[in-house]
């Protein structure tokens, strides 16, 4: 873990307990957890990932799996209903959620209902790595946007709203341009570009903590010697603090803007670049560079977190063999278990991870919808 200055370990952040009704296929489980490791095993397809994706969505009051909070309640029921008791800042709290088959979605901590799911966010961060996290690397600029998006959502509330307000401008405007209202639409640029010059330079100062040690982190995992490097790509590219830019970015775009009914510049189209040995690994990098980037950019969200609230985050980890290789899989969880109170590992079997498997403070055994911890 990290040290804080007076030499103490930060406190640590764990959850104690997990109850689940009518959650995907667990129609009812009540678990008594451990800090440290644990490996969530079973047959696939009976419900590791479904209890990965729960544990998050306490975290962070929705799914990274779906859109349509219906979609995670079991068939049949009308409600679903997620609880766990965790540790974090040495005192004991709860989070419950509610969710029903007609959309609505509630939440409680320490008993007091919350205004708005958002409220969760930041309260327990949590890095995730699961098999949808390989576009990260080798996929479209999307993916790496909302990396950096629920990194600073869960840290910056003031990136959170810039974010919210963004996104709600960015809409209005493009409607505006595709009923060809154009003296409308250019009412929004000022909003757009408040926001915009927020959110580029937060974005930048995370990309600048996760490259200090970008480079070493990756010849760790990989025991090579490349020069792995990570770079924020604005769209416009220019001075992330400079409000000019935009400005005469949206103002040449104008006439193409309204011709395709879209908003072509601005932060919802940057990008992030990876490279190893000065070549864009989404485009030559190979499967083995590309795993260890992304092991690498997990480490480094880890370690961010760290830093900003002082205590380290939960850690979900979905099948992560498969997403990466066994060594490779072995070697981040040895790493991320040192520097985490609590990671959770799904695999179909033990030996999956078995070099690490020894370490594992508990099992939590899955079979067809039923849930039990082992120690």
């Amino acid at each position: 873990m990290i040290d804080r200055e007076n030499g103490e370990k930060p406190l640590p952040t764990w959850l104690r307990r997990l109850s689940l009704r009518a959650f995907r296929n667990y129609s009812s489980i009540d678990l008594e957890l451990s800090p440290g490791l644990t490996l969530v095993v079973g047959p696939n397809g009976h419900g590791q990932t479904n209890l990965i994706e729960a544990i998050n969505f306490l975290c962070l009051g929705r799914s990274y799996r779906e859109r349509s909070n219906r979609r995670v309640i079991m068939f049949g029921a009308r409600q679903a209903r997620l609880h766990g008791e965790l540790e974090w800042d040495g005192s004991g709290h709860n989070i419950e959620i509610v969710l029903d088959s007609d959309g609505n979605k509630a939440a409680k901590m320490d008993g007091a209902a919350l205004g708005r799911m958002s409220e969760l966010v930041g309260k327990v961060p949590v890095v995730s790595l699961t098999p949808e996290d390989g576009d990260l690397v080798g996929g479209e600029p999307g993916a790496r946007r909302r990396f950096l998006d629920l990194i600073l959502a869960q840290s910056d509330r003031v990136y959170l709203e810039a974010l919210r307000r963004y996104r709600r401008v960015l809409l209005q405007r493009n409607a505006s341009l595709r009923e060809g209202r154009q003296a409308l639409a250019e009412t929004y640029e000022v909003p757009l570009i408040e926001n915009a010059v927020v959110i580029r330079q937060k974005r930048a100062a995370l990309i600048e903590f996760l490259a200090g040690s970008a480079g070493e982190t990756y010849n760790t995992i990989s025991q090579q010697d490349e020069n792995f490097t990570v770079c924020y790509r604005p769209n416009p590219a220019g001075d992330v603090s400079n409000r000019h830019d935009v400005t005469e970015a949206l103002a040449r775009a104008r006439d193409i803007d309204a011709e395709r009914g879209l908003t072509s510049v601005g932060p919802h189209r940057d990008d992030v670049y990876m490279e190893v040995d000065g070549r864009q690994l989404r485009t030559y990098g190979s499967h083995g560079q590309a795993r260890t980037a992304l092991a690498t950019l997990k480490l480094a969200e880890v370690s961010y977190y760290a830093e900003v609230y002082d205590r380290p985050p939960l850690l979900v980890m979905d099948e992560v063999a498969a997403v990466l290789d066994r060594t490779r899989a072995a070697n981040l969880v040895g790493l991320l278990a040192d520097m985490s109170s609590q990671v959770f590992v799904t695999s179909p079997s033990e030996e999956d991870l078995s070099a690490v498997a020894g370490a594992a403070g508990c099992i939590v055994d899955v079979d067809r919808g039923r849930a039990k911890t082992r120690r």
